[in-house]
């Protein structure tokens, strides 16, 4: 049964935040909130990986490159098998380092 509700609030994160089957379309809030339950509250793992993706993008919730490191780090802790995600949140995040060293050099 817990599974199960976990699996239906990341399904219900994956169709809001791309707008499918549901009269609101995008909605990166309701995404957020479907992931982040059902991770946080039924420890179901696929939704670490777009919890940390929303976090890391500011998609429904504020920009946080540490709060999306964590979620990661706790995934992989708890059995998730994939690196992929937290290996681009890090790339990601020394990219906007980069750019945000760039631009205040030159200014």
């Amino acid at each position: 049964m817990i599974k199960k509700k976990g699996l239906e609030l990341f399904e219900k994160g994956i169709n809001y935040s791309f707008g499918l089957g549901n009269k609101e379309g995008v909605n990166g809030v309701k995404a957020f909130e479907c992931f982040s339950e059902s991770f946080n509250n039924f420890g179901y793992l696929p939704s670490a990986i777009f919890l940390a993706r929303l976090y890391n993008i500011g998609f429904g919730i504020l920009k946080n490159a540490e709060k999306a490191e964590k979620i990661c780090i706790e995934a992989l802790n708890m059995g998730l098998k994939s690196f992929i995600n937290l290996n681009i949140i890090k790339e990601e995040n020394e990219e906007n380092d980069d750019l945000d060293n760039s631009s205040s050099s030159s200014s």
